[in-house]
């Protein structure tokens, strides 16, 4: 398993990114433990429960360890906003995490973008979303889909809106 993990995290110096690719991510070598969690969904108690457990786990690992993130923070979930308050700030101590971007991420990118009413992400989790945010659904619907790009400007601070991909 070492060997494999060697293969995996050969580089240069640090984590970095590869000339080749924004999305290739490297580190210069095999993490003492390596974690990998996905489908967060704006459940903070959770995901915090979790890394409890992890660090629990790893306490005897000498050296660092690793928590990679796989995507789908947000949607469905009470705290989509906390999810990625929690994310942007520094990893447990100990520990490096690196943050991939998942299908729930790019729907939300693309409402931010061009709110309009007839998105499917506002189907999938995104009024969820929003309402961590302070944007009520009701907000929503009362409001003319011209003042949304506003509502959503107003509501979503930018670093959240800019969070896509990255390790700490």
């Amino acid at each position: 398993m070492r060997d494999f993990l060697r293969q995996i995290f050969r580089a240069p110096q640090t984590l970095a990114r590869s000339a080749r690719s924004d999305r290739h991510l490297e580190l210069a070598e095999a993490p003492a433990a390596l974690y990998a969690i996905g489908d967060v969904h704006g459940c903070l108690d959770q995901l915090l429960a979790l890394e409890t457990q992890i660090q629990a786990d790893s306490a005897a690992l000498p050296g660092e360890k690793v928590i990679v993130m796989l995507g789908d923070y947000v949607d469905r979930g009470p705290s989509a906003a906390g999810v990625i308050d929690h994310l942007m700030a520094r990893p447990p101590e100990g520990f490096r995490r690196i943050c991939l971007m998942g299908n729930h991420e790019l729907m939300a990118q693309d409402f931010i973008a061009k709110p309009t009413p007839r998105s499917n992400w506002l189907h999938n989790g995104g009024l969820d979303t929003l309402q961590s945010y302070g944007i009520m659904p009701d907000a929503l619907r009362s409001a003319r889909s011209a003042l949304w790009p506003m509502l959503v400007k107003a509501h979503i601070p930018q670093e959240h809106v800019a969070f896509k991909t990255q390790a700490r």
